[in-house]
């Protein structure tokens, strides 16, 4: 007899994951909502465990200091799960390899939620989040490392993915004016989004911020004048990200920050970066990118764009550069020329010193 004829038992929908609880947890029978609140720790009791489908009543184990590290591990066939209110942390590696999961719901997330590394690695299939507020969203995704897209926390949509605040897809967001950080993947995947108004002076930008995004318009021509740092794949394949970069407060760029965002035109001002990682601007339409004086690497195919943008670098030592060849370069002028000869004998740029100019004494292109 299953434990939901007993009315103060818990409701599963996957009998088997009642089983689970009730032995585990509960009296033999089933489990109450009294009992599952007193869990602490559910370890790694359905880890590997290919049949369960469903755990949405993990909600009610209100007591978890956590979900600990490998505590889903290649649970294939489970489909949907929701978080509790107040869910301290996820564990590394505790959704690994749960390939059939479409369907994460989180509760209402504390301010000092974090996330371990690698927890939705080979999940590739969630296609819906619901949150009850943004702001919970918001601290989930800020608990994940900010820095890279190939941790695997964080924000487990991949593309055509569908963001629900209290049950109501997000299709618009206006950042509040006290937000200065973007956290990692806050808006990745969202096939619906198609405008984010941003009020306050962002500083951040996490990796992964904005990325694919088929349906977000945003022209980015004098915005995000504070920002410092930019990370990993930020605006990555998000086709109407538009306008022309200019970042003078900017001191990082990761790599891959706006790779295929082909509607970027021109990078003008990308404040005083000594490094840009590689494939930065792979695959934009921009046609002129301005790299500041403070540059010294520039990483591979970083400034490849499909409109064989004219590079202008400033600095006035060649920077170390590795890739494929950019089309034609502009270099500071010098009344003796020595820049220019740098820059036509330096290594990798000597293979197109004949496509290297200076500019001219005023610091244009010459006409």
């Amino acid at each position: 007899m299953r434990a939901a004829l007993k009315k103060d038992y818990i409701v599963f929908a996957d009998p088997l994951v009642e089983q689970i609880c009730a032995t585990n947890w509960g009296d033999g029978v089933g489990i109450t909502r009294k009992q599952a609140a007193r869990v602490a720790d559910i370890g790694t009791t359905f880890r590997g465990n290919s049949s369960i489908t469903s755990f949405d009543e993990l909600k009610y184990f209100t007591g978890l200091w956590g979900i600990s590290e490998n505590a889903f591990r290649d649970c294939s066939s489970l489909i949907s799960i929701t978080f509790p209110d107040g869910l301290p942390s996820l564990g590394s590696y505790c959704f690994w390899g749960c390939s059939s999961l479409t369907t994460l719901s989180i509760g209402t997330i504390p301010n000092n939620f974090t996330q371990g590394s690698d927890v939705f690695i080979s999940t590739n299939n969630v296609t819906t989040i619901n949150a009850p507020t943004f702001e919970d969203w918001y601290r989930y995704c800020l608990g994940g490392d900010i820095t890279s897209e190939y941790n695997g926390n964080g924000n487990p949509l991949k593309t055509n993915g569908h963001l629900y605040i209290n049950g109501q897809e997000l299709t618009s967001k206006t950042l509040s004016a006290d937000i200065t950080v973007l956290p990692k993947q806050l808006f990745k995947g969202l096939v619906n989004l198609t405008s984010v108004t941003i009020l306050g002076n962002i500083t951040t930008i996490g990796a992964g911020c904005f990325r694919n995004c088929p349906n977000l318009v945003m022209d980015i021509t004098g915005e995000f004048q504070s920002v410092q740092t930019i990370y990993h794949s930020a605006f990555q394949d998000s086709p109407n990200i538009s306008g022309t970069v200019s970042l003078p407060s900017l001191t990082g760029i990761g790599e891959e920050a706006f790779r295929n965002t082909v509607g970027i035109t021109e990078v003008a001002n990308l404040g005083t970066i000594t490094e840009i990682d590689g494939q930065v601007f792979y695959g934009t339409s921009a046609t002129k990118i301005t790299l500041p004086a403070t540059i010294t690497t520039m990483g591979y195919d970083s400034c490849l764009t499909r409109a064989h943008a004219v590079v202008v670098c400033l600095a006035t030592t060649p920077p170390a550069a590795s890739g494929s060849l950019i089309y034609s370069a502009y270099v500071p002028y010098s009344a003796d020329h020595s820049i220019l000869a740098a820059y036509q004998s330096a290594s990798w740029w000597s293979q197109m010193a004949s496509d290297i100019h200076e500019l001219d004494q005023n610091g244009n292109i010459p006409t």
